[in-house]
């Protein structure tokens, strides 16, 4: 498992997505992308809708990406304290063309979309996972042992 972190200095933002925050209008389109997730990968520990009501209910952030006007991808964000987040569960599926960097804008941009101003973000991803530690250290996370 490899920890990441980003600090405020090394946030840089790029432009041009659609994201927006998960209310109940965006059901079908989470649970479109919970399919997508289950035909890309297998993954035992996999979240369901329900999980996903849970998570907002206690105060998560879901965010969800746009290509035009199909879903491509998630992600969530746990609150901590001194407004740093926890981002965790991102994916951007393949099943639907769409550009290459996809993944690296979403992180940027949502980002901005946070509640407040974060001081810091952290996550972690499998040591196998190379293009997500590509997305985070393309948007200045550096590596934390």
């Amino acid at each position: 498992m490899i920890n990441f972190e980003l600090n405020i200095e090394n946030y840089d933002e790029l432009k041009d997505l659609t994201i927006l925050e998960y209310n109940n209008l965006l059901s079908d389109d989470i649970k479109k992308l919970i399919t997508y997730f289950n035909t890309e990968y297998t993954w035992d520990s996999m979240f369901d809708y329900d999980e996903v009501k849970n998570r907002i209910e206690n105060g998560h952030f879901l965010y969800i990406l746009y290509y035009g006007h199909e879903c491509i991808g998630y992600v969530f964000f746990e609150p901590k304290e001194n407004n740093e987040f926890y981002l965790y569960n991102l994916y951007v599926t393949n099943v639907v063309k769409r550009p290459k960097y996809s993944p690296i804008w979403f992180v940027n941009k949502v980002l901005q979309k946070l509640p407040h101003p974060f001081t810091k973000i952290t996550c972690c991803c499998e040591d196998w996972h190379n293009d997500a530690q590509n997305v985070f250290k393309s948007n200045g996370f550096t590596i934390v042992s």
